[in-house]
C-alpha cells in the first residue's frame, strides 16, 4: 500500500469528523497516521493495517472512556432545576384524574402530567389540588381541603 492510500484514509476520515457535531471518526485519523509511519517504517501490509485497526481501536476505547468520565463529571455538576419548585404548589385540573390513570394540572400558566397520591382516588377537572411530589415531569396530586 502506497503513502497516499493512508493520506486519503486520513484525510476522509477528517472530513468526516469535521462534518458531524459528535466524535465519530477522529481515531481513525491517528490509526492512518500510525499504518503511514509503518509504511514508511518499512512493515508490510498486513502489518499496517493491523497497526491501523489497533491504534485506532486503542483511540476508541481512550476516547470512549474520557469522554464518559467527562459526562458524568459534568452530569454530577450540573444543577438540577426544578426538581422541587413544583412542591406545594397549587394547580387546577385540567384533564380529569382517574384511579392509577394520568390527568392534567395547570400550574403557573404551565400544563403538568398529574397522578393523584392516592391511587384508589378521582380528581375531577376543575379541582383544586395541591402537589406533594415532582416525579419527573409528573406531579403526585391531592385534593387542596379549602
Amino acid at each position: 500500500m502506497e503513502l497516499t492510500a493512508w493520506i486519503i484514509i486520513g484525510i476522509f476520515a477528517a472530513v468526516a469528523e469535521a462534518m458531524t457535531v459528535s466524535v465519530v471518526s477522529i481515531w481513525f485519523v491517528v490509526g492512518a497516521v500510525a499504518g503511514g509511519v509503518a509504511l514508511a517504517l518499512g512493515a508490510p501490509f498486513w502489518l499496517q493495517c493491523i497497526i491501523f485497526l489497533g491504534t485506532s481501536g486503542i483511540c476508541i476505547l481512550a476516547i470512549r472512556k474520557l469522554v464518559l468520565a467527562s459526562l458524568n463529571k459534568r452530569k454530577k455538576e450540573l444543577p438540577i432545576e426544578n426538581a422541587t419548585v413544583m412542591e406545594s404548589k397549587i394547580g387546577i385540573v385540567t384533564q380529569t384524574i382517574k384511579p392509577g390513570l394520568e390527568g392534567q394540572i395547570k400550574v403557573d400558566g404551565e400544563f403538568w402530567i398529574a397522578m393523584a397520591l392516592d391511587s384508589n382516588e378521582t380528581i375531577e377537572e376543575g379541582t383544586q389540588v395541591v402537589v406533594c411530589k415532582q416525579a419527573g415531569v409528573k406531579c403526585i396530586v391531592t385534593e387542596l381541603d379549602v
